[in-house]
């Protein structure tokens, strides 16, 4: 996505500032395992790539409260597939899920 804005100097020249937003680039589904409260995505070395923890507030009420996605895999919609497999999770388990992370309060309602 590209936008421009005419902005005036302080001379008074009319310029154009370009505003440019990358694209996310199509990547593969990624597979995330459970690992005592947290989901994880580990490539095939073992190295952590992507993480959703979470803490029990009560019996049917978790707080996801640390998402982490490597740099490799950023701006690819990887935070989103994190994100989705940790509504999947909770859905199955019959959680109620609450956010302290800024990142999963985009999903999540704030813990």
């Amino acid at each position: 996505m590209q936008a421009a804005l005419k902005a005036l100097g302080p001379s008074g020249n009319i310029f154009t500032i370009r505003l440019f937003r990358p694209r996310e680039k199509a990547m593969n589904p990624l597979q995330f395992v459970r690992e005592a409260q947290s989901l994880v995505h580990r490539d095939s070395a073992g190295k952590l790539l992507a993480s959703a923890e979470w803490r029990r507030l009560d019996a049917r009420t978790i707080e996801v409260f640390h998402t982490y996605v490597d740099d490799s895999l950023r701006g690819q919609g990887a935070g989103n597939q994190l994100l989705d497999a940790m509504e999947k999770l909770a859905a199955q388990e019959g959680w109620n899920v609450r956010a302290s992370c800024p990142f999963a309060q985009r999903r999540f309602s704030v813990a």
